[in-house]
């Protein structure tokens, strides 16, 4: 175990994109599908961040920092604290880049 799993204090759901078939074979809606639920510290984008990055628009964006996996995608959505999130961006961290895993994610 990591000296500072401590830190990973919000557990968050990964979930699925996915799509119904109506009986004409035709796209009816959106689903999600739950997949997996992992620990993790949850950080808000600071406004000079995005001012930094070049975004000329407010959007609300959040990272979450879990421990490294190889299963992660960006068509993903997160849940956490009853909000969906698109995932934007995914990133390794700490030794190797291969301790952590920096997921930044839109609020949808």
């Amino acid at each position: 175990m990591s000296r500072d799993a401590g830190t990973l204090d919000t557990r968050i759901l990964f979930k699925e994109k996915g799509t119904t078939i109506n009986g004409l074979g035709e796209v009816s809606h959106s689903v999600l599908s739950d997949l997996f639920s992992v620990w993790a510290s949850v950080f808000e984008v600071k406004p000079i961040e995005l001012f930094l990055s070049g975004r000329d628009q407010s959007v609300d964006l959040t990272r979450f920092r879990i421990r490294y996996r190889t299963d992660i995608i960006e068509d993903y959505v997160i849940v956490a604290g009853g909000k969906n999130y698109d995932i934007e961006g995914i990133e390794g961290s700490g030794s190797n880049d291969r301790q952590w895993l920096i997921i930044t994610a839109r609020a949808s």
